[in-house]
């Protein structure tokens, strides 16, 4: 005779996995690296829940951002460090209000150990890619020749938009006395052990840079900031040149 009980106890089915908007994302890893040998889906939000994951990308990306991080110049006579230097500031000290440099490369390296590099990743080629974005931005450098070619001319707008920080992201230039008269008494002389110094639109370095004036030159003096960079004539323009790399006389 047929237990009737047996019908109401039974194991539970399995719950069923519904699609989810993110395994367009998930299947990334898969599209580049091939599946996992047990055919399941192995994504950075499940691998990093493993323990043992979590330890190696949290020792790799704590080792590598407490590395020393400085920005150099290449000098003739070797390198020096480029104090001055806008993306100085950023890889050195902070990137932004809310993190340190060391929270943000750690960071980056995180997601660079768990993620797959996305199209326009850092390869290391001058590939079609990167031929692309330099045509585009000759063009919008305003660059006779938008050739993709990465010449002295391009090399120098780059600079100047480093340097610059863009063009909406100017701080307001801080205006020193008699902007238009300059009260001029003294001499300031630039003084520097390797290339050239940045002169600024503003007395710190996240402002946008004008010129660079060799080691040697002599500018006008107009004032000096609580700060202790030097307000100069340049041309027909007032400039700002840190106390480090100029000298009043």
């Amino acid at each position: 005779m047929k237990n009737p009980f047996l019908g109401l106890f039974r194991a539970r089915d399995k719950p069923a996995r519904r699609a989810s908007p993110r395994d367009a994302v998930s299947a990334a890893p898969g599209f580049y690296y091939g599946a996992s040998l047990s055919g399941k889906s192995v994504t950075p939000t499940s691998a990093i829940q493993v323990s043992a994951v979590y330890a190696c990308v949290r020792v790799i990306a704590e080792t590598v951002a407490s590395l020393p991080l400085h920005v150099y110049e290449a000098t003739d006579a070797g390198s020096r460090k480029a104090g001055e230097h806008p993306l100085y500031r950023l890889l050195h000290d902070e990137p932004n209000t809310e993190m340190t440099s060391f929270v943000w490369r750690e960071v980056m390296l995180s997601h660079l150990l768990l993620y797959a590099l996305p199209r326009c990743g850092a390869d290391g080629t001058f590939g079609a890619e990167t031929e692309a974005a330099l045509r585009a931005f000759q063009a919008d450098a305003g660059l006779e020749a938008a050739d993709g070619k990465y010449g002295e001319k391009s090399h120098a707008a780059l600079m100047d938009a480093v340097a610059d920080g863009g063009k909406d992201s100017r701080p307001v230039q801080p205006e020193p006395p008699d902007v238009e008269k300059p009260c001029v008494s003294g001499t300031v002389v630039i003084v520097s052990d390797g290339g050239k110094v940045n002169i600024r639109e503003g007395n710190g370095l996240t402002y946008g840079r004008i010129t660079q004036l060799a080691p040697g030159t002599t500018c006008p003096y107009v004032a000096t900031a609580e700060n202790g960079w030097h307000a100069v004539v340049v041309g027909r323009r007032v400039g700002w040149v840190s106390p480090e790399y100029s000298r009043i006389i």
